[in-house]
């Protein structure tokens, strides 16, 4: 068994605090047969599946800090290798 402040402290954790919202997905974006229901609605509307989301993180700081990140800024040259 647990004591009062206990439970209330575990039953807390479950609630969200108020500027958050829960999104659960029904129909289509739901968790039962989502691949293949997707397969079919690109099927059905004759598209292509565009494949995973790849980030360019080195633009992305490039264009924030307005410079190429991709030289070093004590010796001035390229860097040798690129860190994935």
């Amino acid at each position: 068994t647990l004591d009062d402040t206990e439970f209330f402290r575990r039953y807390m954790m479950h609630v969200l605090p108020s500027n958050f919202m829960k999104i659960r997905h029904y129909g289509f974006l739901g968790n039962r047969n989502k691949e293949e229901r997707i397969k079919a609605i690109r099927t059905a509307t004759n598209t292509k599946d565009p494949g995973p989301f790849l980030i360019d993180y080195e633009q992305i700081i490039s264009d924030i800090l307005k410079r190429d990140v991709s030289i070093c800024i004590k010796c001035g040259q390229k860097r040798h290798h690129k860190l994935e």
